[in-house]
């Protein structure tokens, strides 16, 4: 659980540094953009986050698929051809602090919330930076696959409405999140697990995903009026 750690403490790193910031609140970490620019920086970069996210859990759905049929899938390779276009979403005239928010990070994220959809093999999935297990027969992989995509799909909507809620605060009006994360729950909970082993629990997913998105929201929206969002690099 290292990893879980590291973006944990990294972001408690990042709130303990907020000055004269309006914050997001609701246990959400990070701030309302300060300026323009900083809102659509940090909007652009959290919009990539969350398409990333989706890409990169593709790359373990087609490694559970591959790795169940005795073949070989190159998850690696995969990953790091999407963090690729993920690192140039933050360009000039960006806040520093997105420096912080690397594609290593979102990469951790989505490995560490693997054990949580793929649980009910022995053999690992993917490399050792991995949680997750292959899926122990052909119902397993189609069930656990589904609900790999499902959870992809949820921590991008939560990671969206992060990014709502920072947008309407920075204009000074009020946001729903609550309403905006109960859609996104509603529709992870809806996912059929029939054929799941009995590991598989949406609601965990959902309280999971939702703590780390919330716990390093404030890696995406770090800006403050003081420039104080300085530290919290997680390599």
């Amino acid at each position: 659980m290292r990893r879980f750690a590291l973006l944990v403490s990294a972001a408690s790193v990042l709130v303990a540094n907020t000055v004269g910031a309006v914050k997001l609140g609701g246990g959400i970490t990070g701030a309302a953009p300060p300026d323009k620019n900083s809102a659509k920086c940090e909007g652009k970069v959290a919009k990539a986050g969350a398409r990333t996210i989706v890409k990169l859990t593709g790359c373990h759905v087609k490694a559970a698929k591959a790795v169940a049929k005795g073949k070989t899938f190159d998850e690696e390779s995969c990953e790091q051809s999407i963090l690729g276009a993920f690192a140039t979403t933050s360009g000039p005239g960006c806040p520093s602090c997105l420096s912080n928010l690397k594609g290593s990070v979102v990469e951790q994220f989505v490995d560490q919330t693997a054990f949580v959809k793929f649980c009910g093999g022995t053999a690992a999935l993917g490399d050792s930076d991995d949680n997750g297990m292959v899926p122990a027969d052909a119902k397993a992989v189609k069930c656990e696959t589904k609900v790999a995509i499902a959870s992809g799909i949820h921590a991008a909507a939560i990671t969206n409405c992060n990014a709502a809620l920072a947008k309407q605060l920075f204009k000074g009006k009020t946001f729903d999140t609550a309403s905006c994360e109960a859609k996104a729950t509603s529709r992870l909970m809806a996912t059929k697990t029939t054929d799941c082993p009995s590991c598989i629990r949406l609601e965990a997913i959902d309280s999971f995903q939702k703590f780390l998105l919330h716990a390093n929201a404030g890696l995406v929206f770090c800006a403050s009026p003081s420039g104080a969002f300085v530290g919290g690099v997680l390599d």
